[in-house]
Parts: structure tokens; sequence; C-alpha cells
């Protein structure tokens, strides 16, 4: 996914929702939007994606370490009006 097309979906998401979240540096991750009757339009997110951010991020980490750090602070985060949907699209590695 281009530049344009994430600020599309990061534009339409805050117009939708003020309170949505989006994750910094994890852009490259995003891919698409999401709702459900009756709940707000939320970022979407490929698990797998993440973890590739976070391992580009962070040079010095290894996938385990990566993947502590998305259990410990993205996974767990509380279901809040803005909380994105993480899509679990099984990598290889997992």
């Amino acid at each position: 996914m281009d530049a344009e097309q994430i600020k599309r979906i990061r534009d339409y998401v805050s117009e939708c929702n003020e309170k949505a979240i989006v994750f910094d540096g994890l852009d490259d991750a995003i891919i698409g939007a999401a709702n459900q009757h009756g709940n707000n339009t939320v970022v979407a997110y490929s698990e797998s994606k993440i973890l590739e951010c976070l391992l580009k991020n962070n040079p010095s980490w290894d996938y385990e370490g990566a993947q502590e750090w998305y259990d410990y602070n993205i996974a767990c985060l509380g279901v809040t009006d803005g909380t994105p949907v993480i899509i679990s699209d099984f990598s290889e590695e997992m």
C-alpha cells in the first residue's frame, strides 16, 4: 500500500471517529479501515506487518523480542471506541 492510500485511510478514519487510535511508526502495517454495525470506524492493521515494522524500526531486536514487545504494548490494549482492529494473518514466523 502506498503513502497516499495510507493517508486516505487515516483521514477517513479520523473523520469518522475522532477517538481512533493510530499507532506511531506503523503506517506500513495499515491494511484498511474496519467497523461493525453500531461501532465506530477504526484503523485495521496486519499483525505480521506490525512485527515487520517493529523489526525494521528496531534493528537490534530479534523476532522474539519484537513479538514480546508487541504482546505487551499493542496486543493487550483495552477495547475502547478507538482501539484498532488487528488482523492475525499468520505469517511464516507465526
